[in-house]
């Protein structure tokens, strides 16, 4: 470097840069060059090789647990997919082969079915509705959440697409509480909340959301009205509760 690290054509090299230019030369011709350079190639050879047999374990592992997944099979189906498909011929590799490998590979799963939807959705502008109900188990109250999007499609036999957000547990179950809560539930799905009050088209619940005055309470939130229905399902079992039921006390379906 001392020397220069450009030269002239006319100039004369250096003898310090003519001895590393012969010395470069003589290594690159010598056997152990040669032998190691075959070495580093076979080297990479069976990376590269044993990398793609690895991708295809886990390919066919991941495509088994999802199989599972889908089907909603039990946890030792997945052990006998893994062994029909290794019987088979197919690559399996000699790990995640247990029970317990759906279940660990679910939630990324779902980070890649959520992200899909999320695009289909905000990128197509789509409409969509919030269906949410509550549920109490060991003591832990837990928010469901969904939406409803519609079909563009007439080769399509459905108007409409139920698909699941959520279900987490939730502490605040007043109105106020409950609404935000399914409103941040879908915005963590991706939807924000700009996009909730442009494109929300209305929610169907049970009759505890029209007590707690959901309906008020996402009016002042998105600042108009939101239509809330009381889901159908819900109020044909409060008829069937009422019809069987004799105590005429308790039988309120009719008044409301």
């Amino acid at each position: 470097r001392e020397e220069g690290i450009e030269f002239d054509k006319n100039d004369n090299l250096p003898r310090s840069f003519r001895n590393v230019k012969t010395t470069i030369l003589r290594h690159l011709n010598s056997e152990s060059h040669k032998t190691k350079t075959i070495e580093l190639e076979n080297s990479q050879f069976e990376y590269t090789k044993q990398l793609k047999k690895g991708k295809e374990c886990g390919l066919n592992c991941a495509s088994i647990a999802y199989t599972s997944l889908y089907f909603s099979e039990s946890r030792n189906s997945y052990e006998h997919h893994v062994a029909d498909e290794y019987n088979c011929g197919g690559l399996v590799g000699s790990k995640n082969h247990s029970g317990k490998f759906p279940y660990s590979f679910l939630p990324h799963v779902y980070d890649v079915i959520r992200s899909e939807i999320k695009d289909y959705i905000t990128l197509n502008f789509l409409p969509f509705g919030i269906m949410a109900d509550k549920m109490t188990t060991r003591h832990l109250t837990r928010h469901m959440v969904g939406v409803r999007i519609p079909i563009w499609d007439v080769r399509s036999s459905y108007f409409s697409k139920d698909i699941y957000v959520q279900c987490s547990p939730i502490k605040d179950v007043t109105g106020l509480g409950v609404t935000r809560h399914f409103l941040e539930t879908i915005e963590a799905f991706g939807i924000d909340q700009l996009y909730q009050r442009e494109y929300i088209s209305g929610c169907a619940m049970d009759g505890q959301y029209i007590h707690l005055n959901v309906p008020d309470h996402l009016k002042d939130i998105f600042l108009k009205d939101i239509p809330v229905t009381w889901d159908p399902a819900h109020r044909i079992e409060l008829s069937i509760k009422d019809t069987t039921s004799t105590n005429e006390e308790t039988s309120t379906f009719i008044e409301k």
